[in-house]
């Protein structure tokens, strides 16, 4: 249907209008006229596109401005400066260009200003210090560059800043430390580099920390132990360097309250902490690609585990480990490894390209949720288990390049969601009958097995 909310604008009494979650809302914005009533503009998740009008700037009395999720491809209009009542402007998720206005510091009474997920470019402009209001800062998802400048230490009200996702380069100041009402920082996915400082310990009240997918290198501090509220942490993809035996178990020790812990692609050497096990919430561990040697015996298990990636997850993919998987980690009778029995809501485990040694460990004996086991590249041997039939909900079976020795398991072609089945080795064959070719070519494409 046509958009024409002109008339909406005409009601001499209207303080807030909402119209957002109307995708059937088309076309563009109209010119409209000016009010000194209308306190909240929403139209957020609507397929409103185009250019934002100049008129916008006559809500005189705006508090609130919603354009998130919308199509406007085009600059910040110069009225906008106009609207300095302004507590919170939300233009994420729209096609929005050029850099950010002067004319945004005119807004000093801001709490949120989310420009997330668009086309900005350039710095940052020093006149984002005199927002001093804000509690909410996102520049995600830009193609914003340069370094952040120190004058950010000035926004000590913030809550949650996000600058991931852009082309920042540097070092990261001593001044974040400054901001310490911080539950959510976000600086993943740039060209950040050097070592983290220590002044990150003061943000006690962070939840989230991303620093993903950048260049710091060098050891990460004991200041995590400080932060004590953390439940997401990222640290994957950087070029770390640390004896995890000797870090992890003095650092992450006091965080009992994370769920998720990415520190895969460093370069973390040593045998696998069993201390990490009394992290008692957490869902997800990722450890992949790293120059982890072993994994230790302990009682401790990772009830909470849906994520495993060593791949919710477990990954321990592309380290050294070798040895059979010990019994905190898996199994559920005296020569099969703790673990994985007590994981009921795992649901990926990835083991890529290990040492592990051994017999394959039941599954799926106490949980059905498994959707991914990835095995492909280690040295288990013996049949496999009959427990996987349990895994009901199982998608992905690879367990690839070992030296299992088994007859070809017909009984998998009983499991209703598998769609993808690796038992290709270069040095074991196996042996299956005319009946279980037939299953092959229903389940998978075995044209490289031997």
């Amino acid at each position: 249907m046509a958009f024409k909310p002109e008339s909406f604008f005409l009601l001499p009494n209207l303080k807030r209008l909402y119209l957002g979650d109307n995708t059937f809302l088309k076309g563009v914005l109209p010119k409209i006229h000016p009010s000194n009533t209308l306190l909240e503009l929403d139209i957020s998740y609507t397929c409103i596109s185009g250019e934002l009008p100049d008129s916008v700037g006559t809500l005189s009395s705006l508090n609130r401005l919603g354009l998130r999720g919308c199509d406007f491809s085009c600059l910040i209009p110069y009225s906008i400066g106009n609207l300095t009542q302004l507590r919170e402007l939300d233009f994420d998720y729209n096609n929005f260009t050029g850099h950010i206005p002067d004319f945004i510091g005119n807004l000093t009474q801001l709490r949120e200003l989310d420009f997330g997920y668009n086309n900005f470019t350039g710095h940052i402009p020093d006149f984002i210090g005199n927002l001093t209001q804000l509690r909410e800062l996102d520049f995600g998802y830009n193609n914003f560059t340069g370094h952040i400048p120190d004058f950010i230490d000035n926004l000590t009200q913030l809550r949650e800043l996000d600058f991931g996702y852009n082309n920042f380069t540097g070092h990261i100041s001593d001044f974040i430390g400054n901001l310490t009402q911080l539950r959510e920082l976000d600086l993943g996915y740039n060209n950040f580099i050097g070592h983290i400082s220590d002044f990150i310990g003061n943000l006690t009240q962070l939840r989230e920390l991303d620093f993903g997918y950048n260049n710091f290198t060098g050891h990460i501090s004991d200041f995590i132990d400080n932060l004590t509220q953390l439940r997401e942490l990222d640290f994957g993809y950087n070029n770390f360097t640390d004896h995890i035996l000797d870090y992890i178990p003095d650092v992450f020790s006091n965080l009992q309250e994370l769920v998720g812990l990415r520190l895969s692609r460093n370069s973390f050497i040593g045998p696998f902490p069993s201390s990490i096990l009394s992290l008692g919430h957490l869902e997800v561990l990722d450890l992949s690609s790293n120059n982890i040697t072993s994994i230790n015996e302990s009682t401790t298990t990772f009830p909470s585990l849906t994520y495993v990636i060593l791949s919710p997850v477990l990954d321990l993919s592309n380290n050294k480990i070798h040895g059979p998987i010990p019994n905190w980690f898996s199994g559920m009778s005296e020569s099969v490894p703790y673990c994985l029995g007590s994981m009921t809501k795992l649901l990926i485990l990835d083991l890529t390209m290990n040492n592990f040694s051994g017999s394959l460990p039941p599954f799926c004996t106490q949980s059905t949720l498994l959707t991914t086991i990835v095995l492909n590249g280690n040295r288990f041997e013996g049949p496999i288990h009959v427990s996987l039939h349990n895994c009901v909900g199982l998608e992905v079976l690879d367990m690839g390049n070992n030296a299992i020795n088994d007859t070809f398991p017909a009984w998998l072609g009983d499991l209703p969601e598998l769609q993808v089945l690796i038992l290709k080795s270069e040095q074991v064959p196996w042996t299956y009958t005319y009946s279980e070719e037939v299953l092959l070519s229903q389940v998978a494409d075995f044209r490289s097995l031997s």
